[in-house]
């Protein structure tokens, strides 16, 4: 048979579900493909009808190869020696990493050098699958020319892995076929076997918008495809300007970009750069990214993926999006888009690369959720996810945070693990109601003393005018404002009329709803009834304040949260802007609209387990914060939804003695957000948090388990 390395890249290109990858027995009268290196001689020879390939003295000779898209692959070879002395040696090696490590397949030495014999090595391993950087080489290890190794009958073999995992290759990205199918997240991600990139500067990458390959819708509540559906299928035109450095791609905006685009704003994650070897020149980029609900908070998390060639030019752009929080609308959409990138080799932004590194020391360090039973015996990790109330597929992620240990679930897709967990975006929705509301009035009340007791009135036009005169920037952000229809959880929420507020663009069309729209019927501070729009005047009453007293226009989301929480607490990019209104106001939403990283969460959960500190000594009002935190048994809030649940500023609180078989009441702060988000501060020191979205909104299995940890009945 002749040598058919050309054969195998046909084989490769056209027909891969064949096993056979790689035959060759050196019988014709060339070796294409193999590269010589060393002293010595090269040849073919011929015995007894058997061409083989013979190497003397330090001669060696490399294969270069992809197994892209292939698993469980083999490679065997035969060596045959003759007048090896001592220390000289015959050798079979494979790398992984394009060469810059070796393995050994076969090696022979004097013992074996009879001149006739073949003698059979082969390796194999998960590291030789679905590797882009294999290299096969023979190398002799003699002292002169008449040290002989002769190398023959060369296979590598494998199994293509299912339709639709083939890897993105570079072949792929540099062609025009389309991405017809949905692949493993793990695809549009660095191998193990990647070389991060040295080079440090400044980039831009300008996404051209074009209709995806493929739109699976999996959830479609409101009908989303029957109003303007194309617009959703969409990837938008969208502007990245990152900065590199150390292996990682930075992007300076990490906020929720708004977009000219009718149905998606876009926000881009800390991504990664690398080398396939460490002798390449060419560069692959991943990134990870979220497509995002206009004027809304629902965030679908994908990956994009393009290379770079010797020569600076860009590839097309491969994304994948398969997962999601967002209860009313879920689909996959994959594609690949037209892009133009420039990249400048200057000195990176020295501000972006310090905060990203204070960001990346001040992490808690993660572990898998199956850890947890290291703490204590008889610990069920898989409580946490409380699969047992709801379906798998509904769950983004979920930690634990015990003595500084943050213990936390993989970030699944439909297709694998998400490759980039750390930088997954998460939704607030109605968390922000605790996170930016609540400790907004609690900071506010510190530099302006008696803040939460200002009426509204007398700060927004729009509410003196509905009469809300005696009603409390406290009361609004207690969901008190004896304004209502109904007091049954999320009834008045659920009316379309105030869906359509949560939707509207501007201050102008929110404020005067929520100002107007609910009638009055009890006394401020005394019935609960759950209302955005009643957080969104808290918001906007506490900005007229701020500015009142400035004088000036301020920036109420930075001067009272970002620059003295969390800059102190370095916590990620993410978390230091929110969205507002789509206006020249851009009035800060408040009750919903604010984007974390888990890390982000379970870190404000520590801090304000501790009293929340501050380094200016004033931090938060602390019995506002108390309260808040039910540490007060004098002020738990109004009684919401049911007797064993409380809301005091912008906190929930349950009673969960019952859960945990305490014979006195056990209250504990929570959080929580729409379609199924829970963040949970239990009183023995842990933090609990579950991003989900399938309408269950339960942790009494956490607290069960939590309880294993320290009890909290004592």
């Amino acid at each position: 048979m002749r040598s058919s390395f050309c054969s195998f890249l046909l084989l490769f290109a056209a027909n891969a579900a064949a096993d056979v990858l790689l035959v060759q027995d050196f019988e014709g009268d060339s070796i294409p493909g193999w590269r010589d290196s060393g002293s010595g001689t090269l040849q073919l020879t011929s015995y007894a009808g058997n061409t083989s390939l013979r190497l003397t003295k330090k001669k060696a000779v490399t294969l270069s190869l992809s197994t892209a898209g292939f698993s469980n692959v083999a490679v065997s070879v035969q060596l045959a020696a003759d007048s090896l002395e001592r220390s000289d040696r015959c050798f079979a090696e494979v790398s992984v990493d394009g060469g810059d490590q070796w393995s050994s397949v076969l090696e022979i030495g004097p013992d074996q050098a009879d001149g006739v014999t073949l003698y059979s090595g082969s390796h194999s391993g998960d590291d030789l699958s679905d590797n882009d950087a294999l290299q096969l080489r023979f190398r002799a290890a003699g002292k002169d020319n008449q040290d002989y190794c002769w190398a023959d009958n060369v296979r590598i073999s494998g199994s293509r892995a299912s339709v639709g995992t083939a890897r993105l290759s570079r072949a792929f990205l540099f062609g025009e076929q389309p991405l017809q199918r949905p692949l493993p997240m793990a695809q549009f991600a660095p191998s193990p076997h990647s070389v991060a990139a040295a080079q440090s500067g400044n980039g831009r990458l300008e996404l051209d918008p074009a209709s995806a390959a493929g739109f699976e819708v999996l959830q479609d509540r409101f009908n989303y495809l029957g109003n303007n559906g194309t617009a959703r299928a969409t990837f938008p035109a969208a502007i990245l300007d990152w900065t590199q450095v150390d292996g990682f791609v930075i992007p300076q905006d990490q906020s929720v970009q708004r977009l000219d685009h009718p149905a998606w704003d876009i926000a881009f994650q800390t991504g990664r750069v690398w080398h396939s070897s460490s002798s390449s020149l060419e560069l692959q980029y991943s990134l990870p990214f979220a497509l995002v609900e206009r004027d809304a908070n629902c965030t679908h998390n994908g990956v994009l993926t393009w290379a770079v060639d010797a020569k600076g030019q860009a590839s097309r752009v491969a994304y994948q999006i398969a997962s999601e929080t967002c209860a009313y609308f879920k689909f996959d959409m994959w594609g690949t888009l037209q892009a133009r990138m420039t990249f400048d080799s200057e000195r990176s932004r020295p501000a972006i690369v310090a905060a990203f590194h204070v960001n990346q020391q001040r992490r808690m360090p993660v572990r898998e959720i199956a850890a947890l039973t290291e703490l204590k015996a008889g610990i069920d990790p898989a409580q946490f996810g409380a699969v047992a109330t709801m379906e798998p597929r509904d769950s983004t992620v979920y930690g634990l945070v015990v003595d500084g240990q943050h213990y936390r679930s993989a970030c699944r897709t439909r297709y694998g693990d998400y490759p980039y967990c750390d930088e997954l975006l998460l939704p607030s929705f109605s968390t922000a109601k605790s996170i930016v509301a609540g400790l907004a009035l609690m900071r506010l009340e510190v530099i302006a003393a008696g803040a939460a007791q200002t009426r509204v009135a007398t700060l927004l036009p729009e509410c003196a005018q509905a009469g809300w005169q005696d009603i409390t920037i406290e009361d609004a952000l207690d969901l008190a404002t004896g304004r209502y229809l109904d007091t049954a959880l999320e009834v008045d929420e659920a009316l379309p009329a105030h869906v359509a507020f949560l939707y509207a663009p501007t201050h102008r069309e929110k404020i005067d709803f929520a100002c107007s729209y609910f009638p009055r019927k009890a006394e401020p501070g005394k019935v609960w009834a759950y209302h955005s729009s009643d957080t969104y005047v808290a918001g906007a009453a506490m900005r007229a304040l701020l500015e009142r007293n400035a004088q000036s226009r301020v920036d109420i989301y930075r001067q009272l949260l970002v620059e003295p929480m969390w800059d102190t607490l370095a916590l990620s990019a993410a978390i230091r802007s929110s969205r507002t209104t789509d206006d020249d106001y851009a009035q800060p939403l408040f009750g919903w609209g604010l984007s974390y990283q888990s890390d982000d969460i379970a870190r404000i959960g520590v801090w304000l387990q501790a009293g929340a500190p501050l380094p200016d000594g004033i931090s938060l009002d602390p019995a506002m914060l108390n309260a808040a935190l039910q540490r007060n048994p004098d002020d738990r809030g109004l009684q919401a939804g049911s007797a064993a649940t409380r809301y005091n500023n912008g906190f929930w609180g349950l009673d969960i003695a019952a859960f945990i078989g305490c014979e006195k009441p056990v209250w504990v702060p929570f959080m929580s957000g729409h379609g199924g988000i829970s963040v949970v501060l239990f009183p023995n020191n842990t933090v609990y948090y579950h991003f989900a979205d399938g309408y269950v909104y339960r942790w009494r299995e956490a607290a069960i388990e939590s309880n294993k940890i320290r009890n909290m009945c004592l």
